[in-house]
């Protein structure tokens, strides 16, 4: 069972102390030779529960890893708006973004609260702690995305930059910042 894969240094140093017993196991020249030569019979309990927790931990590290695979790299796609470029955050897109950080931050939750999440515990709640600041951001970013293509629509018409010039103006002002933001 020490052969396992899911065993990490961590767990081999674990190892070296509930056995008292210098194992060189990151050595080129480690091999199975060493370890019967060891004798560890004797710590068998300790050793199986040290490879019991390095299989439960296991499936943590994975999602940590699908996580950090998965968000970041992570690119946002762009729809044109009328002749001023991809300025606008893809609806569909979004959706789908939307849901799989959910997706993820739940992944995270149901992790956290593991009895083996040890080792992990910190990385986990800093990618938490990422995934809730980029949903949150993203609905801010949704939200103010949808009010300024109603404002723009509105400010759009000659009729109203004739009656309120000032706030038109004020809107092309801010409307350029919007869309020199997006096109960053």
């Amino acid at each position: 069972r020490l052969a396992h894969p899911c065993m990490r240094p961590r767990h081999w140093s674990l190892l070296v102390n509930v056995t008292g017993r210098t194992l060189n196991v990151m050595s080129d020249r480690f091999r199975l030779s060493d370890l019967l030569q060891e004798s560890l019979v004797e710590f068998s309990d300790g050793i199986e529960d040290i490879v019991e927790t390095a299989t439960k931990e296991q499936p943590l590290e994975q999602v940590l890893l699908d996580v950090s695979e998965e968000w970041s790299n992570r690119r946002f796609t762009f729809d044109h708006f009328k002749a001023r470029g991809p300025i606008l955050l893809r609806d569909a897109v979004m959706a789908d973004m939307m849901r799989d950080l959910e997706e993820a931050r739940v992944r995270l939750s149901s992790a956290m609260s593991s009895r083996h999440i040890g080792p992990f515990v910190e990385e986990v709640d800093a990618w938490s702690l990422k995934l809730s600041a980029v949903a949150e951001t993203l609905e801010l970013w949704v939200e103010v995305q949808a009010m300024w293509k109603y404002v723009e629509a509105v400010y759009s018409s000659s009729d109203i930059a004739i009656q309120l010039p000032l706030a038109a103006k004020h809107f092309r002002e801010l409307s350029k910042i919007w869309e020199e933001l997006m096109t960053k």
